[in-house]
């Protein structure tokens, strides 16, 4: 006799790559990825998906010939310790955000090795994964996840590698609702392939001149990293709440630029954290690291919701796959006399 096997996907867009992987290992739902035919699979897709391969158990990939679409049929995450290393095409950063979600699938113990490049704008920096993201899983998970990283003295592309430590068996916490605006500790932090970076009386200056922080716990940290094959400045803005969820906000350059130009970043994000965060009462960015694992936690609570200040068009494609993936559902509502919005499960 024949049997006939009858497969069900899920076709979505290339938004969101690395969340639509991770949500069909969570809830082993296979999908199709459409790319379109201008613009086929990238090669740190692909790199991605030979992490995803070496990590995971029965995991299968189908990609056309002309790398327009790609059916994932999800397996189980492996136990143990695994190398990997990354496409140049983007930072460290890229790849550690999807292990960070990857672990809350895994009930044992998992250590990630990575090697690749430090910073790209395309990405959060490592700093801002280190110190804002990092200590938001260890808030959810408890403090046993562990991350190590430097950087080598002379590779070029290759220069950075990152050890990723997670326990399994862990208890998740429930997240606090609202992040109060009320501001604990405020830390800005330089970092520099080269000993001509930004003086930090100069940084002081810009962003003292605009805020007043001298009622809070406020530092400045400049970092040279020893390598003079790599070029990239990046500055990393970070405060903590008084609920101790640490924000983050940041920006790299990879080429020498107009120092102007890089005060001028400075500011800007300062005003993107404060004006537009703190004062207001709503997160800092719509985090999709924060927003999956909150729905992974708390799906089951129509109590669920987040205070943004606006949704690209990534945020909203997020929003749908989530949905699909978890059966759970939104409802947007307006702040009066305000640009802010409430995301709200129904």
């Amino acid at each position: 006799s024949t049997v006939i096997y009858i497969i069900m996907f899920f076709s979505y867009s290339r938004f969101n790559f690395r969340e639509k992987l991770f949500l069909s290992l969570y809830t082993k739902k296979s999908i199709q990825i459409l790319f379109s035919e201008n613009e086929s699979i990238k090669n740190y897709e692909i790199n991605l998906l030979s992490l995803v391969d070496k990590i995971s158990k029965n995991s299968r990939f189908f990609l056309n010939e002309a790398g327009t679409i790609l059916d994932f049929f999800p397996g189980t995450i492996k136990s143990g310790k695994f190398f990997h290393k990354t496409n140049t095409d983007r930072s460290l950063v890229y790849y550690l955000e999807f292990l960070s979600y990857v672990t809350f699938i895994s009930k044992d113990y998992i250590e990630f090795k990575l090697s690749g490049l430090r910073s790209l704008n395309s990405d959060f920096s490592l700093e801002t994964f280190l110190y804002s993201i990092i200590p938001l899983y260890r808030n959810i998970a408890g403090r046993d996840i562990r991350i190590k990283t430097w950087t080598e003295k002379n590779c070029e592309k290759i220069n950075t590698n990152a050890i990723f430590f997670y326990p399994g068996n862990f208890s998740i916490n429930r997240l606090e609702h609202e992040l109060k605006n009320v501001i604990k500790s405020i830390r800005i932090i330089i970092s520099s392939s080269t000993k001509k970076s930004i003086d930090e009386e100069k940084v002081r200056a810009v962003i003292e001149k605009k805020y007043n922080f001298y009622n809070n716990d406020y530092k400045i940290y400049n970092f040279t990293v020893t390598n003079q094959n790599i070029h990239f400045d990046t500055v990393c803005l970070l405060y903590e709440t008084s609920k101790g969820v640490i924000l983050g906000a940041d920006y790299t350059t990879s080429s020498v630029e107009n120092r102007e130009f890089y005060l001028n970043t400075i500011k800007y994000l300062s005003d993107f954290m404060i004006t537009q965060d703190a004062s207001r009462n709503s997160s800092n960015f719509f985090n999709h690291n924060f927003f999956i694992i909150r729905s992974l936690i708390e799906n089951v609570n129509e109590d669920f919701e987040i205070k943004v200040k606006s949704l690209t068009l990534c945020n909203i494609n997020l929003l749908r796959d989530v949905s699909k993936f978890l059966g759970i559902f939104y409802k947007f509502i307006p702040i009066a006399q305000s640009n802010i919005l409430i995301v709200k499960v129904i």
